[in-house]
């Protein structure tokens, strides 16, 4: 199986637990023995911190022609694009480790989200107002759309069946791993212990 990773919204450092739990599943990918390939989607900005995962023969860097530190630039790739060129690289599902998915899908690509939180429905007052609607918005859609919504806890699993009326058959729950002192790869003095 060949499968997209969307990582073009990862600004090192930036994304904070995000970014730990997609490096963290990377490297278990690394791990695993399965014959899956991995097209690694990254940014002009981002590319260099996923470059240690071509050591491996089934990893493969596709850099997006896109500055993850400009949002409006990543929103537009991602929102009219990336179908596209999920489509040209013969992948047979994207993963997303976040809700942010494509708005419009060219294609019958399938998709995989991931949505660790609904935070902004919990705690409005900490959002925007433009802030919390797109993100109430995105999540929704998102998982209303992918083929497969995974959830970081039971309590998230079931937020998002009771607010977004989820078909059940199409959410898990896979919870985080906990991973108390470890290294990650070339940039893991910058990332500290964890």
């Amino acid at each position: 199986m060949i499968i997209a990773i969307s990582l073009i919204w990862i600004r090192h450092k930036v994304a904070g637990g995000v970014e730990s739990f997609t490096r963290n599943l990377l490297d278990g990918f690394i791990k695993d023995e399965s014959p899956n390939s991995y097209i690694l989607l990254c940014s002009k900005d981002n590319i260099q911190s996923f470059s240690h995962y071509e050591a491996d023969e089934r990893f493969m860097l596709y850099e997006c022609p896109v500055t993850t530190s400009d949002l409006k630039e990543t929103l537009l790739f991602e929102n009219f694009k990336l179908d596209k060129l999920v489509s040209s690289l013969k992948a047979d599902l994207c993963f997303i480790p976040c809700y942010r998915m494509p708005l419009l899908l060219w294609n019958n690509n399938k998709y995989v989200v991931v949505i660790h939180d609904l935070i902004s429905c919990h705690f409005p007052q900490l959002f925007s107002t433009s802030r919390r609607h797109w993100l109430t918005f995105a999540s929704k859609r998102a998982s209303r759309r992918a083929d497969m919504v995974v959830a970081i806890s039971n309590f998230v699993r079931k937020d998002i069946i009771d607010r977004f009326s989820v078909n059940v058959d199409h959410i898990c729950t896979i919870y985080n791993p906990i991973l108390p002192s470890r290294e990650v790869g070339p940039f893991s003095p910058l990332m500290g212990k964890y």
